[in-house]
């Protein structure tokens, strides 16, 4: 392993080599806090509230296995003397560390990159070999934070409007409005209206015949005197489609 011997405590490795502890998140163990969470009156979903705003905050995913991982990951995270952080090479993986990181308050702690994308030992070695400043990558953790941000704010205030319209026309559950939501459920409608009400219509083909008037030269192995062959006479169809059933050929 490119790690060294192993030891397996709960919710870590240990490598016995270098003296390290690996430890993982295997998803989110943070989420971002809901508005009632800073604000009780947004638990009672009112016009008057919106639209909502409220500070941006995580707060531990309430699964059980998660919480304790959280756990695990931050004090091994105060007890080290620097943090590797070896996440996946892509925005969402940085992100899902730096929001641990940030969380814990360890930011201050000397913090590296290791970007690994192939798990072969050799590659995983390399890779430690060629640790970067993990402040390198703020950019990209920033820019999923904001994302995730904008569409937290966007699904809670757009679902609480559209629910307390539909009720005050009687309706009884909730309109779910997401980011994603409406374009996906945009194509399926769409796909839905053009299937019911597409229309069948007759194919009529019409026989025509072309003739080529190219030449081509070519030479007998026999003879070496050129010889002109004209090619023969192609049939080809043309069809008209969508036309009435009942219609005749044109």
């Amino acid at each position: 392993m490119a790690l060294g011997d192993r030891r397996s405590p709960p919710g870590r490795l240990s490598s016995s080599r270098a003296g390290d502890a690996i430890t993982w998140a295997a998803d989110h163990l943070l989420r971002l806090s809901d508005p009632e969470e800073h604000n009780e009156s947004f638990k009672r979903w009112s016009f008057g509230d919106l639209p909502m705003s409220w500070p941006i905050s995580h707060t531990p995913v309430a699964a059980e296995y998660r919480s304790r991982q959280l756990e695990v990951v931050i004090r091994l995270a105060r007890r080290a003397d620097e943090i590797v952080h070896a996440r996946n090479p892509d925005p969402e993986g940085q992100r899902l560390i730096d929001e641990i990181i940030e969380y814990a308050g360890l930011a201050h702690k000397p913090i590296r990159r290791v970007l690994i994308n192939d798990n072969t030992p050799a590659m995983v070695r390399k890779a430690i070999n060629a640790l970067e400043d993990n402040a390198r990558y703020r950019g990209l953790s920033l820019s999923v934070l904001a994302r995730t941000v904008c569409d937290q704010c966007y699904s809670y205030n757009l679902t609480r409007a559209y629910t307390l319209q539909w009720r005050r026309q009687g309706g009884k559950k909730m309109l779910s409005v997401e980011r994603v939501q409406p374009p996906i459920l945009g194509l399926i409608v769409s796909r839905s209206l053009t299937g019911s009400t597409s229309s069948t219509g007759s194919k009529h083909f019409i026989p025509c015949s072309t003739a080529s008037s190219w030449k081509k030269d070519c030479r007998s192995p026999r003879n070496t005197s050129r010889r002109t062959r004209t090619p023969p006479t192609r049939r080809v169809a043309c069809a008209t489609r969508n036309l009435p059933p009942d219609s005749p050929p044109p």
